[in-house]
């Protein structure tokens, strides 16, 4: 099955070596031996995870083919690589293949709106000026022409494809270095000798991932430690001392059939580094418990899938165990008249970090609520949490990492700290894999001004 990759590397090579013609020769026969193994697989889900594991050939094609100018084969190839299996389970005229009764085996969890068809008649293709001689001869999953795609679009009308060809972290940071110069250039004289920015985000800055954004060539989190707050009047929260003691840390609750094995492991590291902490998982971890233990601790920390709900935002919820008479949804609006004590909160989940607006969707008066306002309202000093999706053996990596600074940072810093040797490739998954990619690091955000020290709990 990994036939593709031998010509894949020789196309690397080819390329390295300045040879076009035969990196191009070397790439086209790897796209062949990926599409090959495509169509031997019969379950739809199985097609897509193929996909999404085999996919540097048809990027590296695709970026060659720019190269040289070649825009309308590079656009085919980028076809035949984003959504086939969405594409497959179009019946619509024109496109260039028919989908076949083997290709419905395991689309049937999916939506009724992507799922395969019968296949157009005969006479519905010729309709379209199609010979079908030529459709059957045509290969499983070839994308429409260019032209004939074109040919759809009204005058006043233009097709943006998007395609990632590899390179998006270079897109990144040019979005970063834009978004970072404007907001922070006219800012310099005021920055000069700051160490610490406490940044009050408004309107669509709900959301940014300011330790990524640079300015003048380096990144913020390379010259401050970042603070979010909510509004101005959360620096209040520095007239409280830290009074919590111990700590409170669950993983993987037992939420239903999604379960996040490394988020266990990742409960039991940060709770041999916190003294005095409680380590609920599974089934132990329960709302209930959370409910019971949560006040008066001084650490707590939560590895569990996050819950958002942009309509309802108060509904957003980390999923807990249910037992004890509770439903397992620790819901925003729950959690904001709860009375805590904690100098930190650890949201270590799915975009635990997402607010939305409570009356209004884009919120122009910054009426949102999310997790991190709601512990904030309920009393924690710093919330650490996510703007995006976590990877739960990344997590299970990072977060003990964090614990360890604290011994001699506050929450903030220590975070800043973690998330430089992050970018740097100084951190490692299990299996040895540098965390370096912004979608490791620049997602996770430290809300909240803190207390005054002491910080509870360290050995």
């Amino acid at each position: 099955e990994d036939h593709w990759l031998l010509p894949h590397l020789r196309g690397r090579l080819a390329a390295l070596e300045g040879d076009a013609g035969e990196a191009r020769r070397r790439y086209q026969r790897a796209v062949a031996e990926v599409g090959s193994l495509r169509s031997s697989v019969r379950p739809a889900l199985w097609r897509a995870a193929l996909m999404e594991d085999r996919i540097a050939p048809y990027r590296a094609l695709v970026r060659l083919l720019r190269d040289q100018g070649e825009i309308d084969a590079a656009w085919s190839v980028a076809r035949a690589a984003k959504a086939r299996t969405f594409v497959e389970g179009l019946a619509l005229p024109g496109l260039e293949s028919a989908p076949t009764a083997s290709q419905q085996e395991g689309l049937e969890i999916l939506p009724a709106s992507v799922r395969l068809e019968p296949a157009w008649s005969r006479n519905e293709r010729a309709a379209w000026g199609e010979s079908w001689s030529d459709r059957e001869a045509s290969s499983e999953g070839s994308p429409t022409s260019a032209g004939r795609l074109r040919a759809l679009l009204r005058d006043d009308e233009r097709l943006i494809d998007f395609f990632v060809d590899g390179r998006e972290v270079t897109a990144w940071r040019q979005a970063m270095t834009r978004l970072g110069s404007a907001l922070f250039d006219p800012l310099a004289a005021d920055l000069a000798g700051a160490r610490h920015l406490i940044v009050v985000p408004g309107g669509a800055l709900n959301g940014v991932p300011f330790a990524a954004l640079e300015v003048q060539g380096e990144r913020l989190v390379d010259r401050f430690r970042l603070t979010v707050l909510p509004a101005a009047e959360a620096l209040l929260s520095r007239r409280r001392r830290a009074i919590g003691s111990g700590a409170l840390v669950m993983g993987d609750p037992a939420s239903g059939p999604s379960r996040l094995p490394a988020a266990a492991r990742e409960a039991q590291a940060v709770g041999t580094i916190a003294r005095g902490s409680s380590i609920l998982t599974g089934a132990g971890a329960t709302e209930a418990a959370f409910r019971a233990l949560a006040p008066g601790k001084g650490w707590i920390h939560v590895a569990a899938h996050g819950r958002i709900d942009r309509i309802a935002p108060t509904r957003t919820h980390l999923a807990l165990a249910s037992g004890g008479g509770e439903d397992g949804r620790l819901e925003v609006g729950e959690v904001a008249t709860m009375d805590l004590v904690a100098s930190l909160v650890v949201l270590s989940g799915c975009g635990t970090g997402i607010d939305a607006g409570l009356a209004r969707g884009d919120a122009p008066a910054d009426e949102r609520a999310g997790l991190p306002r709601a512990f904030l309202q309920a009393g924690a000093g710093t919330i650490v949490s996510s703007l995006w999706e976590m990877d739960d053996t990344a997590a299970a990596a990072l977060m003990p990492r964090l614990y360890s600074r604290l011994r001699s940072l506050a929450p903030d810093a220590a975070l800043a700290d973690l998330q430089r040797d992050l970018a740097a490739g100084r951190v490692r998954d299990e299996d040895g894999v540098p965390l370096d990619h912004p979608y490791y690091w620049a997602g996770l955000l430290a809300w909240g001004a803190g207390f005054a020290p002491p910080s509870p709990a360290a050995d």
